[in-house]
């Protein structure tokens, strides 16, 4: 249970850093996920991907528990990494194919599966205080964000779909077997 509230600080694309108000130190990472074409959204809790002690970075290990894209599977793991917040801010997510998806083991920490990153995407984020300023020169430098982002999902899509790289349909989507009892 969360004792006393620190600062939160909300990054784009859906990413909120909880920092302690004693130790001034990441403890957690809530990270939102957006799967754009079913429309919904996942939440991962991490623990703080930095040595709490030293503040050095270190990796957190999390299953794969929402279908973002149809053409990844969800017998992955991904791999967060990210620097302590100052400055500067470094997060790096791989996502990686479980080579033993039968595995029960319930460890945070765990890379003793395949080494085969599918996924891999580094956000480099530099810290600026928010005023009317800022945020007017970010609408202006960068005025049609939400499109750009949408149409570069559905291109990349599109180019996977014409390399011919299999596609994976939505968990809730495939038809579960249904259960007939014979008659006599």
């Amino acid at each position: 249970p969360v004792k006393e509230a620190g600062n939160l600080v909300a990054l784009r694309p859906g990413v909120v850093l909880v920092v302690s108000a004693t130790t001034n130190r990441l403890e957690f990472v809530l990270a939102e996920v957006h799967n754009t074409p079913w429309g919904e959204r996942h939440c991962y809790v991490l623990t703080a991907p930095v040595n709490q002690h030293t503040g050095a970075a270190q990796s957190v290990w999390s299953d794969k528990r929402f279908h973002v894209s149809p053409f990844m599977s969800m017998n992955m793991r991904y791999q967060w990494h990210m620097s302590e917040p100052g400055a500067r801010l470094a997060l790096h997510l791989k996502s990686h194919v479980d080579t033993d998806p039968d595995n029960s083991s319930t460890m945070t920490f765990r890379s003793d599966f395949g080494n085969r990153a599918t996924f891999d995407v580094t956000l480099l984020l530099r810290r600026e205080e928010i005023s009317t300023v800022s945020l007017a020169r970010t609408l202006l430098r960068h005025p049609c964000m939400t499109a750009k982002v949408a149409v570069a999902i559905y291109w990349q899509a599109l180019r996977l779909w014409l390399k011919r790289v299999p596609f994976v349909t939505h968990p809730d989507r495939i038809a579960q077997p249904k259960c007939s009892i014979p008659r006599r």
